[in-house]
This record gives C-alpha cells, sequence and structure tokens, in this order.
C-alpha cells in the first residue's frame, strides 16, 4: 500500500504521507480525480475541426438550412464541404477552415464581402476538385486563403476587376483549369500548373507569384500584368516567354506583415526586391478590411534592384483587429495596392485629442473602435464649471468640434454606455 501512495504521490506532485493507511475509498477519489484532470487537459489540446456539408442547392452562404446540421461554416473550426451541386453566394465577410468541392459546385464571393480560409499561424486550403466548377470573386470582394489553393478537373475561376484574391502557399492548377484575371492575384508560394491549364490576365488585371513558377503545358494570355520573384522553368510554355513579363511595377514586395507589441503598438515590417522610379508608401488602415484610412508615409529608395527593408509604428492602433495594406506610389503618380494584413492589436478603446494645445478653437477627436452608440462629451474647467457640451455620433471614428473658450487649462469628459475617458487640454 505504501509504495502505491509513493508512486501516487510522484505522479501527482502531492505528498502523502507512507504512515497513513487510507482506505480503498479514498484511493479510488484520487485515481478519478487524477484521471479526469488528464481527460480535461488532453481534451483541451485536440479540438477537432467541424465538417459541414451543403448539397443540392443555390443559395446564400448564410442560410442554416442549406447545411448540415442547420450550421453555416463562419468560423475557423468549421470546414466547408460542397458536395452534388451545391453553389453558395458570400454576402457577408466571414472566416471559415477549408473549403472543398467535390461536385459541380460554384461559389460566388459579393461585394464588400471578405472569405477568409485560416488565419495567421493556423493554414486552411481551397480545393476544388468536382466536376467543372467555378469560383467568381465579383468587383469589391476579397479571398483570402492562408495555406495551398489547388484546383483540378476543369475549374473555372474569374477574378473580376476590383476584386482581390490573397493566397499565402501555393497555387496548384491541372487537369484544364482555366483562370481569368481582372482583378488583382497574389500567390506568396509558387505557381504550379499542368494539364493543359490556361491563365488569361487581361488589360486591367495583375499577378504577382513571389517564388517559382512550374509549367508542364498551358498557356499565358492576355495583356495585364504577371510577375514573378523566383525562377520559371517551362521554357516552351508562354508563361516564362519574357513578352508577358511586366518589369515595370514601381516596387516588387517580398513580404508584408504586422505584429501587435506591448498591447499598445503594432509593428509593421515589409522588404521591397526592386524598385523603379518609386517615390513613396502609404501606410494604410482599416476597421473592417473595406474602408481604408492613410495614416502614414515612408519615403522610398527611387531606382534600385537591391533588397531594401522597411518598418512603420502604428502607436495608436484599433481596439481589436485591424487591418493594414501598403500603397505604393512613384515620382509619375502611378499607384498600386498590395495585399491586407490582419492583427489583433489588444490595445484598449481609446481617443486621440488635437492639436495640443488647441487652437483656432477647432479640436479634433480620432477614435481607435467603432462606438455603438453616441459619445458625450464635456468641457469643463479646472474647478468644475461646464463650458461645452457636443456629441459624437454612433459609428463614426473621428470628430472635430469648434470651441469658443478662453484661453486656459480645461477637463475633457468623454463617455457612453461602454467608454469612459478623461483628459486634459490646453487652450491658447
Amino acid at each position: 500500500m505504501n509504495s502505491i501512495l509513493r508512486d501516487l504521490s510522484a505522479q501527482s506532485g502531492h505528498l502523502i504521507p507512507c504512515a497513513l493507511t487510507p482506505s480503498k475509498r479514498l484511493i479510488n477519489i484520487f485515481l478519478k480525480s487524477s484521471l479526469l484532470l488528464f481527460s480535461l487537459i488532453i481534451c483541451e489540446k485536440s479540438v477537432a475541426q467541424t465538417n459541414l456539408t451543403m448539397s443540392g442547392t443555390t443559395a446564400n452562404w448564410n442560410t442554416p438550412a442549406n447545411w448540415t446540421s442547420s450550421n453555416f461554416p463562419d468560423d475557423i473550426s468549421e470546414n466547408a464541404i460542397l458536395a452534388l451541386n451545391a453553389r453558395p453566394t458570400v454576402t457577408a465577410s466571414i472566416t471559415i477552415g477549408s473549403l472543398t468541392g467535390n461536385g459541380d459546385n460554384t461559389v460566388t464571393v459579393n461585394s464588400p464581402a471578405t472569405l477568409t480560409l485560416g488565419a495567421s499561424g493556423n493554414s486552411k486550403n481551397l480545393i476544388m476538385n468536382g466536376n467543372n466548377p467555378s469560383i467568381i470573386v465579383r468587383s469589391g470582394a476579397t479571398l483570402i486563403i492562408w495555406g495551398n489553393a489547388t484546383f483540378a478537373n476543369k475549374v473555372s475561376w474569374t477574378i473580376e476587376a476590383n476584386a482581390t484574391v490573397i493566397i499565402k502557399g501555393n497555387l496548384t492548377m491541372s487537369q484544364g483549369t482555366s483562370m481569368s484575371v481582372n482583378g488583382s492575384l497574389k500567390v506568396e508560394g509558387n505557381l504550379v500548373s499542368g494539364n493543359n491549364s490556361d491563365m488569361t490576365v487581361n488589360g486591367s488585371g495583375s499577378v504577382l507569384i513571389s517564388h517559382d513558377v512550374s509549367v508542364s503545358s498551358g498557356n499565358l494570355n492576355g495583356t495585364g500584368i504577371f510577375q514573378f520573384g523566383g525562377n520559371c522553368t517551362g521554357p516552351t510554355s508562354s508563361y516564362c516567354n519574357s513578352s508577358h513579363y511586366n518589369s515595370s511595377l514601381p516596387v516588387q514586395i517580398l513580404y508584408f506583415n504586422a505584429v501587435a507589441a506591448f498591447g499598445t503598438e503594432v509593428k509593421l515590417n515589409w522588404a521591397t526586391a526592386s524598385e523603379l522610379n518609386f517615390d513613396y508608401f502609404n501606410i494604410q488602415r482599416s476597421h473592417d478590411g473595406r474602408k481604408f484610412e492613410t495614416i502614414g508615409e515612408v519615403k522610398g529608395h527611387g531606382t534600385t534592384k537591391e533588397r531594401n527593408d522597411y518598418n512603420y509604428t502604428d502607436t495608436f492602433p484599433i481596439e481589436g483587429t485591424s487591418y493594414y495594406r501598403l500603397q505604393s506610389i512613384d515620382f509619375d503618380n502611378y499607384t498600386e495596392t498590395f495585399h491586407v494584413v490582419a492583427v489583433d492589436s489588444r490595445a484598449s478603446k481609446s481617443i486621440a485629442l488635437s492639436p495640443v494645445p488647441v487652437v483656432n478653437s477647432d479640436l479634433s477627436f480620432k477614435l481607435n473602435f467603432v462606438p455603438k452608440t453616441e459619445i458625450a462629451v464635456s468641457i469643463l474647467t479646472t474647478t468644475g464649471v461646464e463650458r461645452f457640451s457636443g456629441l459624437i455620433k454612433a459609428n463614426e471614428t473621428q470628430a472635430s468640434m469648434k470651441l469658443s473658450l478662453e484661453t486656459g487649462v480645461y477637463i475633457v469628459k468623454m463617455s457612453s454606455m461602454d467608454f469612459s475617458k478623461v483628459s486634459r487640454i490646453v487652450v491658447q
């Protein structure tokens, strides 16, 4: 008995005096408790993906009745499987796990929706291998795949003008896949194309492959921009024909990422492989991934074939998830907008006041969150006498108020149902 207790003591980390002779009931309780704790640890570490299937329906993605268990995929832990002739349309921004099409499927992403598969550090894939499936990304819509995209069996993929597709991994096309690009396609891995798979990049379209292009058969058509950062193999293919390779873009981006730091900053880092007649970058940020504002500017290096590394720190990041992108401007005012990255800053809700000190009676308010209700603003003297009151409207992230105050120091109180802050300003 004492040897059993010594073993239990060593495994549990708790000392059980060997001089005691507990009852069998006490030992059973101890063993059951240890087993329960072990089971909870295992369950916590192995949360399985849920597969949800749509079959034989042309309908809105967000309609629960169209999916198994009356639950449509809207979480990274949920994989979407399309069977038979399921043809869903995405009309609202969602993040899911992997997406697999096994039938005569059509997936349509409508503006202004963003369909995201996976997340940073959690790769998920898009696989279309059914019978003549289609993918359509409408103008103003976005598709982001944090993994690989694999197409087979005559997949037809259309990226309309002003639509954006970002593939963080590799793009593989085979068995007669055809792709028509009028918008923007960014593949951060490799492009592998074979079995008579063709890509048409039309005049308004652009395709950027960050690494290698490998083609066994198939053709590149159109007059749009097609760029790759590595090698191109398949000398008989027009993919590797220099006449289709456009090197006139102001910059070639190697990577772009955003990292939250200390809960009060977001650090952006990126690098260019080459720059041509390049002036500067606009740093742009968004609350929802659709409406962007410029928050900063970083000077470029003109014309160079050498790698250049850049960084920018957002010292007033958005609360919760925010979206960043780069916009390049060359000396001829040619503008190109690059892919979007998302980051959770873990910042607290806050409002920044400017200018400091206040001049010309104008006070601006900049919010790092989207208020659900109006925010009351009250400006008081240091003795507590109110001299001004106003409101910041719901859903507004910026506001400006005209003050009529004498020179001096004032207290600014800002409050709503879920926010409160007190600041001090100086009026000149």
